[in-house]
């Protein structure tokens, strides 16, 4: 089996934990956290798992973190983008300041990282699908099959009833 390249953000918790714990049994794993002390822990679960701090609240951060995994891997045959956060209540109660800053964690923030590794993963001719919801999938039935009635693609299976888009 051919060992991929993976970069996973918000990678300390739910799907993107359970992720990383999947992928690195085989493959290499670029964690992005924004907690040291669980940054610190992703590192301990396997010797595949690279951990990387990134705030998309923080332009910079971004930065540094594409950097570290350009200077780390030749390619990237997967970026799977699920950190995010969420800013909750009546539209005209909410602070133009938290509205703001859940755009830049759930659009920009995303967008930058993906710019910055492009190049690492047209060399895969893939196409970048970030994290925006889950697909139940009827596990009797052909994955492909099933994927090419939704308008999306997929790029992970875990041979679960989940595939992340």
């Amino acid at each position: 089996m051919k060992t991929k390249t993976y970069v996973i953000t918000g990678a300390t918790s739910g799907i993107g934990k359970a992720l990383v714990e999947v992928l690195s049994k085989e493959n290499i794993v670029f964690a992005g956290y924004r907690s040291e002390q669980k940054g610190t822990e992703l590192a301990k679960f396997s010797k595949n798992i690279y951990p990387f701090y990134v705030d998309y609240a923080k332009p910079e951060t971004v930065k540094n973190a594409v950097d570290y995994i350009k200077s780390k891997c030749e390619k990237v045959d997967t970026l799977i983008n699920i950190a995010g956060c969420v800013v909750a209540g009546p539209v005209e109660k909410l602070s133009m300041d938290e509205v703001r800053r859940q755009f830049d964690v759930n659009v920009f923030g995303h967008i930058e990282i993906m710019q910055g590794l492009v190049e690492k993963l047209e060399k895969q001719e893939k196409l970048i699908r970030t994290h925006g919801g889950a697909v139940p999938l009827d596990e009797n039935k052909p994955i492909a099959e099933q994927l090419k009635s939704h308008e999306f693609g997929a790029e992970l299976d875990l041979n679960k009833n989940l595939v992340i888009f």
